[in-house]
């Protein structure tokens, strides 16, 4: 088949589907005469997110596919390539800054360098650990006009490179700090898990709780609260282990039998398949399957977690 074959077939597909195809300039020529918009990653997102399109297909890098998603929530983005990736920016957080005010973005080390582009109509100072972001303001009939662009911004921290979408909003100044302890969490949780087969990284999330050995990595809190959900049994969450970059996270369950006649209770995987316990499980263990007086059930319930950008007001 040859190109022009090829393209034809791409854009009889895209009618079909709805579909709006994003390329980014360093791709070859013969796969930008096929596109719907050429140019850098924020600026197709953005056209994208302008157009009644129901599917983005974007040839890029992942971070660019993150780029268009955010944007774009309610249209669904396909990256054709899921392994193309970029060195520059592997994590990008989207934040929402103020476009009207003078924005600080503060890091635990001197910042080396920011990058971002110009014409997207931002300014940003820095020096030390602060860097200062301001979106340009215009006048149009004689009214202040505040701008609606999203930029990117690469803020070069020590041996961090941390990949913001700065999203300007009508809010006041924000002070974001930027934390090496999440990106290195992700970094570690990646090189622990390596090509590992989903299934295999939830049993191994969960052999790390129930042996004790839980890597560094994985952020763990201790909530101790009870579950009032069962009548012979007293069940309180224990610990939340969050695996970062994984987007899952081990909640344990300890429990004990409650006070009464019984001296025995059976217990199935299904009984914690409740949405008291977790609304979005993956995967469900128990360490026994019959609770006796004086013995401690652990359970382990494995759910999908969001990443949450890490920044503070």
């Amino acid at each position: 088949m040859d190109v022009a074959e090829q393209q034809y077939l791409i854009r009889n597909q895209l009618k079909k589907k709805k579909g709006v195809l994003l390329v980014h300039y360093y791709q070859r020529g013969e796969v930008q005469d096929v596109a719907d918009f050429v140019g850098d990653s924020l600026a197709l997102s953005i056209e994208a997110a302008r157009t009644d399109a129901e599917v983005i297909v974007f040839a890029g890098v992942h971070f660019m596919a993150e780029s268009a998603s955010i944007l774009s929530p309610e249209k669904t983005v396909l990256l054709p390539r899921l392994e193309a990736g970029c060195p520059l920016a592997d994590t990008i957080t989207p934040v929402e800054l103020s476009s009207s005010d003078v924005n600080r973005i503060t890091c635990q080390g001197e910042i080396k360098d920011v990058v971002y582009s110009r014409e997207k109509g931002i300014t940003v100072k820095f020096s030390g650990r602060d860097a200062f972001v301001k979106f340009r303001t215009g006048l149009k009939d004689g009214k202040t006009t505040y701008s609606t662009t999203p930029s990117e911004i690469f803020v070069v921290c020590g041996d961090n490179v941390y990949s913001l979408i700065a999203l300007p909003k009508r809010i006041p100044a924000r002070s974001i700090r930027l934390s090496p302890g999440k990106t290195e969490n992700i970094r570690k949780n990646r090189s622990l898990f390596g090509a590992l087969p989903f299934e295999k990284k939830v049993l191994s999330a969960i052999r790390s709780l129930y042996t004790e050995e839980i890597p560094e990595s994985f952020t763990v809190s201790t909530p101790n609260k009870r579950i009032d959900l069962f009548r012979d049994l007293d069940l309180v969450l224990a610990r939340v282990a969050v695996v970062e970059g994984e987007g899952i996270q081990v909640k344990e369950y300890r429990g004990t039998l409650a006070d009464g006649d019984k001296d025995r209770i059976e217990l199935g995987e299904k009984d914690f398949l409740r949405n008291e316990i977790s609304t979005d499980p993956i995967a469900v263990s128990l360490d026994r399957l019959v609770l006796k007086k004086g013995e401690i059930l652990r359970a382990f319930v494995v759910e999908s977690h969001r990443e949450e950008p890490g920044d503070e007001r």
